[in-house]
């Protein structure tokens, strides 16, 4: 969220650079790397790209070196949400479950990281709770948030897991025999689906085929 760390990391490889030429070890490249952050809490105000090259432009364009920069998650992070559907609910005590057909293979960041994702309902209520939104798998880790504020969902409610676009489907996978979901690409009032739904037949076919004698 600030790029000030960018100016202090380029400055000492820069350092570094000079160093091996006197060595007589000529570069040609300098990578910054991505982590150029994005919004996951509506209150996060991300830098521009332009504050980015405003700031590292003017310390690399005479050194004859080519940039190389890894921005991905800046450029898809906020372009992607994981839609989700309420299965049911559980009151336990003095906790409140909303349990979801989104798993930990569908979005693993919440689990392995513990990052937060900013969740919405597709149609406000009036209502709020707090609660865990949960998946369907059992595992402790199955969570997409924990005590969070939420609208009061009720089973066949829809919600969005927002920012998802970076590190969701790359990382999704088929654990607890779990077919991935599609992907839906939207352009304005229209949409495309890019990637097919998959099914249980696509998860066992290589059995069938290991069956058959074909692998």
């Amino acid at each position: 969220m600030d790029v000030s760390p960018y100016k202090e990391a380029i400055e000492k490889v820069l350092h570094l650079v000079e160093k091996l030429k006197k060595e007589g070890i000529g570069l040609s490249h300098i990578d910054i790397g991505g982590g150029l952050g994005i919004r996951y809490k509506p209150e996060d105000n991300p830098p521009k790209p332009k504050q980015l090259s405003d700031l590292i432009v003017p310390l690399i364009k005479n050194t004859g070196l080519k940039l190389i920069l890894e921005p991905g998650r800046s450029l898809i992070g906020e372009a992607g949400a994981l839609v989700s559907k309420v299965l049911f609910t559980k009151n336990k005590k003095e906790k409140h479950f909303i349990i979801v057909d989104t798993g930990m293979n569908d979005l693993m960041r919440p689990s392995i990281y513990n990052a937060y994702h900013h969740i919405l309902a597709i149609k406000p209520k009036d209502k709020k709770v707090v609660a865990d939104i949960v998946g369907p798998i059992c595992e402790t880790g199955d969570f997409l948030a924990l005590d969070r504020e939420i609208d009061d969902l009720k089973r066949g409610d829809l919600l969005a897991i927002m920012s998802a676009g970076a590190y969701g489907a790359s990382m999704s996978s088929n654990y607890n025999v779990r077919p991935r979901a599609c992907e839906v690409l939207v352009d304005g009032d229209t949409f495309k689906v890019i990637r097919e739904r998959e099914d249980y037949h696509y998860l066992i076919k290589p059995e069938e085929k290991a069956l058959e004698g074909e692998v």
